[in-house]
């Protein structure tokens, strides 16, 4: 998961990669505006054992219900980080 091509820090596993991913969609959101509330982590286990395969969250903003999620393993036509909330500012961010 060490995946230096796509800017991320280097993690030794899934979770960490995984808390690297948060803390980035956190800090994009944040700077749009959002308050984002806790994530919720997704694992998703390998049929073949019963390792996890991958994890995704997501975070919705307080304020404007906005999203954002992530994924440790995105398919080839995906990103690492998606939602409304790292795209667009919040609509209700100055109010609050």
């Amino acid at each position: 998961m060490n995946d230096l091509r796509f800017g991320r820090a280097k993690c030794t596993n899934l979770y960490g990669l995984y808390a690297n991913l948060i803390t980035e969609a956190r800090a994009a959101a944040k700077k749009r505006g959002h308050k984002m509330g806790n994530a919720m982590l997704i694992r998703h286990y390998s049929a073949a054992n019963d390792r996890t395969h991958k994890m995704t969250g997501s975070a919705t903003c307080k304020t404007c219900g906005a999203t954002f999620s992530v994924t440790t393993k995105p398919d080839p036509n995906d990103t690492w980080i998606t939602g409304n909330a790292v795209a667009t500012n919040c609509h209700f961010g100055s109010k609050v």
